[in-house]
């Protein structure tokens, strides 16, 4: 098995709770993908004298994965909690953290309507009674977030006779009103104003197609087609060769992320066949390490004092 470090943000409180042999807490901070589906046995912890910028203690810890279908009995002396399953296994600079973190928020922003919205073409619509989490896609005249910011999205998510449900995009009568599409997608994650996938190596370099070259905060895009944003990768430990990638796009319905790779239902061999062997290329943002991030309890990517 893969060692696995992780670092995680966990809240001051999470100290008081460490004489207990085992605890749940529900405020654990990281800027990776949660399974629930997967059970975390922590069988080395080792406290940094450090806290980042929001005040959280900084862990970096060991976690042995087990199934939680499997009975598994832990010593009393572990500590037992859900840890992240997905890792970066190097470092990322500032603004490629805050390029992950700004598309979580499109991906992971949660909302239920009051009424039926109709989604983009012929994709099932938003009912009344389920909760969503991404912003729907559309091709608008003005996107969400880029014009109208996480608040009012829920604003009018929660007023049944806003826009929402009384109006259609003003560009395509087909989108929903407060929605997003591909460029706008990654337009926002980079912290830029509202570039068409045909404008992005004006402001980014030109990588290739070879998969092996892709970091973190990259594009794979397409002129005029259709453009997707790298939000983590995994590496084998012993040939530093990228074994599984996160996407995150606006497509189809709602924005979202799809894992390629080992142990995803998508091989990672899709990444060329659908992007890289059809005329996508690997584009980096020049300004990628200044790229700033503002939070938002609505989509707690990082808990603040003020989030509930």
């Amino acid at each position: 098995m893969k060692k696995i470090i992780l670092i995680c943000f966990i809240s001051i409180a999470v100290i008081l709770m460490m004489s207990s042999s085992a605890f749940t807490p529900n405020n654990i901070i990281s800027n990776h993908k949660i399974n629930e589906d997967i059970d975390y046995s922590i069988y080395d912890l080792q406290i940094y004298d450090e806290y980042d910028e929001n005040d959280y203690i900084i862990f970096e810890v060991e976690c042995l994965i087990s199934d939680l279908n499997n009975e598994i009995e832990y010593p009393t002396n572990e500590i037992i909690f859900d840890c992240v399953d997905e890792y970066q296994p190097f470092d990322l600079s500032q603004g490629q953290e805050n390029i992950v973190k700004r598309a979580r928020q499109m991906t992971e922003i949660e909302w239920s309507p009051l009424r039926p919205v109709q989604s983009w073409r012929e994709h099932p619509n938003f009912e009344v009674g389920n909760t969503y989490r991404g912003i729907p896609y559309g091709r608008p005249e003005y996107h969400t977030p880029l014009y109208f910011s996480f608040e009012e999205f829920i604003e009018a998510v929660n007023n049944e006779n806003s826009y929402m449900y009384t109006r259609r995009s003003t560009r395509d009568s087909i989108a929903p009103f407060y929605s997003t599409d591909c460029s706008a997608f990654v337009s926002y994650a980079w912290g830029v104003t509202r570039h068409w996938t045909w404008e992005f190596p004006q402001i980014a370099d030109n990588i290739g197609n070879n998969l092996q070259d892709i970091e973190v905060g990259d594009i794979l895009n397409h002129p005029h087609i259709h453009v997707v944003l790298v939000t983590n990768i995994v590496k084998d430990d012993e040939t530093n060769n990228i074994v599984a990638i996160e996407i995150s796009e606006a497509f189809g319905k709602i924005s979202r992320s799809i894992w390629f790779g080992e142990g995803y239902e998508r091989a990672l061999s899709q990444i060329n066949v659908r992007y890289l062997n059809n005329k996508y290329y690997i584009l980096r943002f020049r300004e990628r390490d200044y790229v700033t991030y503002n939070h938002s309890c609505l989509i707690p990517i990082v808990l603040c004092d003020n989030c509930e």
